[in-house]
């Protein structure tokens, strides 16, 4: 009887305090439950987002940046950058179902009812999209979400191969296997154009290799590619198929295009050998010990 006297309680609380709220001029909302965040659960989620990124960037190890997300997701939903959190979770996860990266995908292991399981690539690519549909859903308006709309739009069908333009597209495309440096010196030298519209990178070795060796480059506009290239490369917003695709067409259409890039690449390649590097740093050490005395 006393355990029934307990619940009930609040029932009756609610009942009789009520009235009084409407009473005064209508319901009177509470805050919304996605802005309430726990310090620490806010420090706690920081943390492995950091550790995300670094498996996710520079490890290039997606199970154990898409584990940490996972650890984010169900522990801190309301997490103030829940929206990037989600864009690595799905960028993981469709990455894991193509193979890419320094972990193979059976790596990635849950536990049902004590039994170990794993994904198929297709359950990895059906997790990739999922994560980035709730992105696009709960944050339209976030700097995340077209990032989201591209990854998704990228994605292709599983029977495109079975295509026409499929079957076209793999007659006309070569992957290649571990290359020689001689050789892939060779082919890069040779080559009408180097296409490297990469999301990330730490630095860009092989837009810098290609500006070397005087074959025009299309990268990235953003990051440290950008940096690289400057105004030697076509930059693109690797994000934008169009821009991409136009770019192509430029490169192939245009021989001035390609003979300023040409002659542009080399000098801007320059900037990064080891002998204007010595220089640079002579040159710091010189101003670090004049203002020191």
């Amino acid at each position: 009887m006393k355990m029934k006297l307990f619940l009930l309680f609040p029932i009756l609380f609610v009942l009789f305090v009520a009235p009084s709220t409407f009473a005064q001029g209508g319901v009177k909302a509470g805050p919304d439950p996605s802005t309430l965040r726990d310090p620490d659960l806010e420090r706690d989620s920081q943390h492995n987002l950091e550790v995300a990124k670094n498996y996710f960037k520079l490890k290039k190890a997606y199970v154990a940046a898409l584990k940490r997300c996972e650890e984010i997701i169900a522990g801190n939903p309301n997490f103030e950058k829940i929206d990037e959190v989600l864009l690595m979770a799905g960028q993981s996860s469709l990455w894991l179902s193509q193979n890419k990266g320094k972990q193979k995908p059976d790596q990635y292991v849950s536990f049902d009812g004590g039994e170990k399981k794993t994904l198929t690539l297709e359950q990895f690519r059906e997790m990739g999209r999922d994560y980035l549909n709730k992105l696009i859903a709960d944050h339209p308006d976030g700097v995340f979400a077209k990032q989201a709309q591209e990854e998704l739009r990228l994605l292709v069908p599983e029977d495109e191969a079975d295509t026409a333009h499929g079957r076209q597209m793999a007659e006309r495309i070569r992957r290649l296997e571990h290359l020689s440096r001689p050789l892939l010196a060779k082919l890069i030298r040779g080559a009408r154009a180097v296409l490297f519209p990469s999301i990330w990178e730490g630095f860009g070795l092989p837009v810098l290799e290609a500006m070397q060796l005087g074959t025009p480059v299309l990268t990235s506009n953003q990051g440290a590619l950008a940096e690289v290239a400057g105004d030697a490369g076509l930059l693109v917003d690797p994000y934008d198929v169009a821009a991409i695709a136009a770019g192509i067409k430029a490169l192939d259409a245009d021989e001035a295009l390609r003979n300023r890039l040409a002659e542009a690449g080399p000098r801007a390649a320059a900037r990064f050998s080891s002998g204007a590097y010595a220089a640079r740093l002579e040159e710091m050490y010189a101003r670090t010990a004049s203002a020191a005395i």
